[in-house]
């Protein structure tokens, strides 16, 4: 199948809608009046909310309670009388004469030799578990028994953390779906050796004809298997002699739900796969509303396709994204599409533009065997590993779910990370949570439920064989986080341009926002009214310092904010009109400085000084008052030292009080500590993460940091962390972006673990308007709209305002 070059409204016209979300230039934008950048911003909020009420009918769910499971490589061999690689070769392979085995009602094989003993007739270990009908049967079974076990109630350890599923010990329930990520048959539905352009056999041996063969045999089964959709009588699969003494074989198949299915490398290269193909693309959005092969979104010439679960967005790609899933009876196949990845592009952009949860189910996954062993560096396909970070940046994708390796791991996988020798390489991106199961015919297979608060994902113990007798599917990896909703965005307001840094201060009843230079030192105060336009309420021509931290604090019921530039310290109050009274000034090297209050609830200023000792972290606590900061003490932890940080700090819920010290190489410590009544600090250290490393510049007159982090409260009185993106990697000499970065989110939400000691990434998308992903200078708590409400700053002038929800 060919795609060729389209008009205008095809599906190659992919960015229409938001042609500038990642890719805008500064300095063209900041050349653009305040007034036409407020009305193209509120022209595409227009756009984007009817073009997603237009095309979304099925997507309009307020909420997301979705339970599934998902598989690969079942790898369906059998060819029409005798299973390729099956029972009856691994018998005569290992165990001699084939007719003294047999199999028996709980799926062990029997040996009639006296003493009787018992050899499992299924599964086998790792790479040597058997594509056989018996193990594929048995992957129905489960499927089958699932609804009525439970969610996995153990603790387990993740990432360095000890946590649980959030469904614990409540039923599994009837899943909606089950997703099959390629390779359904081994031979492309049943076909014989076939010869490739080179002249050579087929990589894969698929010779039907050691028998009674009959073509196309393997798709059949699988239907048989799975389908529930079926039309035809087939023979009863207890007629097969291949699994002769497996009881009842017939009572638990096809599959009582739904399928979702997907091709992989196995289905396509064949003279057989003509039908694979065709098969996969009866899901497609033309087949009527009534049929369960309607779905959402389709593309006719990759066969990729899309549907919603409640608010889940769900994709399934085959091969990878951007493969044209297509066979030409050769191993040049599921080659490279820039049309199959605009049809992904378009897709997310029309259906998952408001935040919604989105999971990418492909074939190919991100682990060293299909990173590095010829399936993406040497194949075309390479080009799709690079350019799917792109089109998933701006989308909040909660996990990639893949098979073809046929073990069982769940990993993160960054852009820009690659293997070496099998070991990944450090790359300072936000990471994607990556899911493989395990492959179908060694009957496992993962049970995915994502409801608006949570995503739990466990997978089936790995090598467990299952018979008609049971009714326990055992599991053995887990997975657990929490999920966030999109935060809700008000419409822009337009204050002056160019501040560079910036702090918000609620003095009596009225909260000022409080913008300077990083040049000049001019500042300016704004009153904010609740979501209406900010008001001038003072200006000053410049600081004593040119400000490299802002950091607002209160101490018995009156306001202040603190000034630096990492060598001085001013310490000013914040009257009730917005005027800024000096108060002191003080000289301190610091590397990055935030408020903390202790038992008291007097405040108290941490500061990141110089490391005392090489790979130690010094961090200073002084007692803050209208008259003075004092002395008390500092206290060394074993983190490296930077020589800027940005520091947050929040109270727990022990009266302590937890700090996020961020580095511009992206490294993350979350540390906890507390300053007892008479000053005594303590501080101990949880854990170091790598989130996402800032913006270059090669000007540092004109450098702000790229990635910017908030501490907010969310409705359930947890604290999550608000974190930007850089926009950009690398700014020149002049403040233009020469190096766009479209491999991160431009948001995340990271909510604390439930041990507290560390994060994890609950939310990840754009916020709208589009163009607010650029040059943004802080975040600024609004207090006055409540402690989930934050506004971005930027320095084109502009500040909207973001309601956190949980």
């Amino acid at each position: 199948m060919t795609r060729t070059a389209q008009t205008s409204g095809s599906k190659t016209q992919t960015h229409s809608i938001f042609p500038t979300r990642l890719h805008s230039v500064p300095g063209a934008r900041t050349r653009c009046s305040l007034y036409a950048s407020i009305t193209a911003m509120l022209f595409l909020f227009t756009i984007a909310g009817n073009a997603h009420a237009q095309e979304t009918s099925p997507a309009n769910a307020t909420s997301t309670d979705a339970t599934f499971t998902f598989t690969a490589d079942v790898h369906v061999s059998f060819d029409g009388y005798d299973d390729h690689q099956g029972i009856l070769d691994d018998v005569q392979n290992q165990h001699g004469n084939p007719l003294d085995i047999f199999l028996i009602g709980n799926e062990t094989m029997k040996s009639s030799g006296s003493p009787a003993s018992h050899q499992d007739a299924c599964v086998g270990s790792g790479f040597s578990m058997e594509k056989d009908l018996c193990n594929q049967i048995q992957l129905v079974r489960k499927l089958n028994r699932l609804p009525t076990n439970e969610w996995s109630a153990a603790s387990f350890q993740q990432n360095n953390h000890t946590t649980y599923l959030s469904s614990a010990g409540k039923t599994i329930g009837t899943p909606l779906g089950l997703i099959i990520a390629g390779d359904l048959t081994d031979c492309g539905g049943g076909s014989d050796n076939v010869i490739v352009h080179d002249g050579t056999w087929h990589s894969e041996n698929c010779d039907i004809d050691y028998t009674n063969g009959i073509p196309g045999k393997e798709l059949e089964i699988f239907q048989q298997l799975f389908d529930r959709d079926i039309i035809k009588k087939y023979n009863p699969l207890a007629l097969y002699p291949v699994i002769q003494g497996l009881e009842n074989p017939d009572e638990d198949a096809p599959l009582k739900y739904w399928i979702y299915p997907g091709l992989g490398n196995h289905d396509l290269g064949y003279d057989k796969s003509g039908d694979m193909m065709n098969y996969v693309r009866q899901w497609n959005s033309g087949q009527p509303t009534s049929d369960w092969h309607h779905v959402l979104n389709s593309d006719p010439i990759s066969g990729s396709y899309s549907w919603d679960w409640g608010r889940l967005h769900v994709v399934n790609v085959g091969v990878f994204a951007g493969s044209s899933n297509t066979s030409k009876a050769t191993d040049a196949n599921y080659a490279y599409d820039q049309g199959a990845m605009d049809w992904l592009s378009k897709d997310l952009a029309t259906y998952a533009s408001d935040g919604r949860p989105v999971i990418l189910a492909q074939h190919f996954g991100f682990d060293p065997y299909s990173w590095s062993s010829s399936w993406y560096l040497d194949s075309a396909a390479l080009q799709g590993a690079q350019n799917i970070w792109a089109v998933l940046a701006n989308y909040n994708v909660i996990g990639i779910f893949h098979g073809h390796h046929h073990e069982q791991q769940f990993y993160t996988f960054a852009p820009g990370q690659d293997y070496v020798n099998g070991n990944l390489t450090p790359a300072i991106r936000l990471p994607y949570d990556i899911f493989e199961p395990g492959p179908g015919f060694g009957q496992d297979f993962a049970a995915i439920h994502v409801t608006d608060k949570f995503m739990d994902v466990q997978a089936t113990k790995w090598n467990d064989d299952f018979d008609n007798t049971q009714s326990t599917v055992n599991f053995g990896l887990f997975f657990n986080k929490r999920l966030v909703q999109a935060p809700t965005g008000g419409l822009p307001q337009a204050i002056e341009k160019g501040d560079a840094i910036a702090a918000s201060v609620a003095s009596g009843p009225t909260t000022f926002l409080i913008g300077a230079g990083n040049i000049t030192g001019n500042y300016t105060v704004r009153a904010v009214s609740g979501n209406g336009p900010t008001s001038v309420a003072s200006t000053g021509s410049f600081f004593p310092v040119i400000p490299t931290f802002l950091v607002p604090y209160s101490f018995e019921g009156q306001s202040f904010v603190l000034v630096s530039n990492g060598n001085e310290i001013v310490d000013y109050l914040v009257t009730n009109t917005g005027a800024l009274t000096k108060l002191w000034q003080d000289a301190l090297d610091l590397h990055g400085m935030a408020v903390v209050y202790g038992e008291n609830k007097e405040p108290h200023l941490v500061a990141d000084e110089a490391a005392a000792v090489p790979g130690n972290a010094r961090f200073h606590f002084f007692a803050l008052s209208p008259s003075k900061m004092s002395d008390e003490g500092s206290i060394l932890i074993s983190v490296p030292s930077f020589s800027f940080t940005q520091m947050v700090t929040f109270p727990t819920s022990s009266g302590s009080f937890d700090l996020i010290r961020y580095a511009a190489t992206g490294e993350a410590e979350i540390l906890t500590g507390s300053v007892s009544s008479d000053g005594t600090p303590t501080l101990w250290f949880g854990s170091v993460e790598h989130w996402v490393a800032d913006s270059q510049h090669q000007s540092p007159l004109l450098s702000h940091p790229g990635v910017l982090i908030q501490p907010v409260v969310l409705p359930d009185q947890t604290t999550a962390i608000l974190v930007k993106s850089p926009y950009c990697l690398n700014f020149d000499v002049s403040g233009a972006c020469d190096s766009v970065n479209t491999f991160d989110s431009p948001f995340t939400v990271r909510t604390l673990t439930k041990d507290g000691t560390g994060t994890e990434i609950s939310w990840r998308g754009a916020l709208f308007p589009p163009t607010m992903t650029a040059n943004a200078v802080s975040f600024v708590p609004v207090a006055a709209d409540g402690a989930n409400t934050v506004g971005i700053y930027t320095s084109d002038g502009l500040l909207l305002k973001l309601d956190m929800r949980d």
